[in-house]
Formats: C-alpha cells, structure tokens, sequence
C-alpha cells in the first residue's frame, strides 16, 4: 500500500488520509497492480486531481476489468493513433464548394 501511495504522491500531491482510505478500498477491491497502472497511466494522460484518478478507478471497477483486461483496453485506444486514411476511390464531396441549394448572401457595401 505504501508504493501505491508513493505513486500517488509522485503523479498527484499529497495524499490525505480520505484518499488513503479510499484507495485502500480500490486496492481491496481492484488489486494493487491494477491501481498502481491506472495511477501511472492516468498521471501521463495529464490528469491531475484524484477525481480524474477516482473516475478512472470507477470504471475499472464497474466493468470488473483486471490488469490484463486494462492493458489490453490501453492498447486498443491507442491503436487508431497516427494512422493514415487513405481511400481507392474520392467520395465526389467537395465541402469548400458553395451548396447549390442555398443563394450566396453578399454583405451590403455602404
């Protein structure tokens, strides 16, 4: 419990002693591996209150994940990053052209 806390205070600040006893509910509940990874994981997504960290650890929870399943979740989001999109055929859709069924309106010059 004690890296946990270590971990938390690391990413986080200080941990009080409400957000002690509450991680050792998710400890309880999650496991100290799984807890551990979502503290690291949301520390480098830029999270930077325990609400942020609580809410993931709630999801976690509610999906009955375990540390594989959480990794495994980690990597499936990331796969769609910095993938190009490229298709055989262009989809005849111009979005810069004016549509047809709406008239121009031109500002009035005084």
């Amino acid at each position: 419990m004690k890296t946990i806390v270590k971990s938390y205070e690391d990413a986080y600040g200080t941990a009080t002693p409400v957000i002690q006893r509450m991680m050792e509910d998710y400890v309880r509940d999650l496991g100290a591996d799984l807890v551990h990874r979502v503290i690291e994981v949301t520390a480098q997504a830029g999270g930077r209150t325990w609400a942020y960290l609580a809410k993931s650890l709630d999801s976690c929870k509610a999906s009955g994940m375990d540390l594989e399943a959480y990794e495994a979740e980690q990597v499936r989001r990331k796969a769609g990053r910095n993938v190009v999109v490229d298709r055989l055929q262009p989809s005849d859709v111009d979005i810069l052209q004016r549509a047809a069924r709406r008239p121009l309106r031109l500002k009035r010059e005084e």
